[in-house]
């Protein structure tokens, strides 16, 4: 399902920003690598939807102890919280919670949670119990979104979790800084529009990047997103004020709302 706006706070990254923008939005202009060094860079139409999924989390439980130590009458250290069965949660949650962590649960290789098992006769006798890990069904989890770019080569998705490299992170790149974006993002799809576009490469004096090629890129995005956006609100109107509305918000002309409903109602 193609979607036009999201309510997701998006990992993102400019280093001209002192403020942190978490959203993204249609019309932004995003920077990607193709292969090592190959700078690319595209203007969001839209977002892919993927939908939902059977998400899991996978806690660590007390497991019970093993026969050769019960044999040797060993019990469970500080068995007041330490009992067969009891659930600690995942890793992350063992590392945040100070209460446990290196005076109930420890970390050992490779940081596998461990609680002791004690001798009731010799103090110092003590043995590791490592915790067993188990998979737990959680519900259903949003699978998140894959952006549309209008790039040079036409319609491309891109999915910022696909990046390559040493240390790749899933960020989204900004080609400009919020200021800029912000500009962008105000600018309506009206007869001002490429003049609205040619001011801000003149207020960048004309800097590498912003050129010819840019302005019209972003001009036909702009138009593309309006027109779809139209097409996807129109889909869902069914009675005549709601077609009015969505006449009135793209700027057409009082009337052509009423227009679209009589063409909708022909059809059936």
């Amino acid at each position: 399902k193609i979607i036009f706006k999201t309510d997701k706070n998006w990992l993102t990254s400019n280093k001209f920003d002192k403020t942190t923008d978490k959203q993204v939005k249609v019309g932004d202009n995003v920077v990607f690598y193709e292969g090592m060094n190959k700078q690319r860079y595209g203007i969001v139409v839209g977002f892919v939807d993927k939908g939902k999924k059977l998400g899991h989390t996978y806690p660590y439980t007390v497991p019970p102890i093993p026969d050769r130590y019960k044999e040797m009458n060993y019990s469970y250290a500080n068995s007041e919280i330490v009992k067969e069965g009891v659930n600690f949660g995942e890793l992350t949650d063992i590392k945040e919670n100070k209460q446990i962590l290196n005076k109930i649960v420890f970390l050992g290789k490779r940081f596998q949670p461990y609680v002791n098992l004690q001798h009731p006769e010799f103090v110092f006798a003590t043995e590791k119990l490592y915790l067993k890990r188990t998979r737990q069904n959680n519900g259903y989890i949003h699978k998140g979104y894959t952006l549309v770019l209008l790039t040079d080569r036409g319609i491309e998705e891109y999915e910022p979790s696909c990046k390559t490299g040493s240390n790749p992170l899933p960020t989204i790149n900004f080609k400009q800084a919020l200021k800029v974006r912000q500009q962008i993002r105000d600018i309506k799809p009206d007869k001002f529009l490429i003049e609205k576009f040619i001011k801000i490469c003149r207020d960048a004096s004309f800097r590498v990047s912003y050129n010819a090629d840019w302005i019209y890129r972003n001009v036909c995005a702009k138009k593309f997103i309006d027109t779809m956006q139209k097409k996807a609100e129109l889909r869902d109107c069914k009675t005549v004020e709601e077609f009015e509305a969505v006449a009135l918000k793209h700027g057409y002309k009082k009337g052509w709302g009423y227009y679209q409903w009589q063409l909708r109602n022909k059809k059936r």
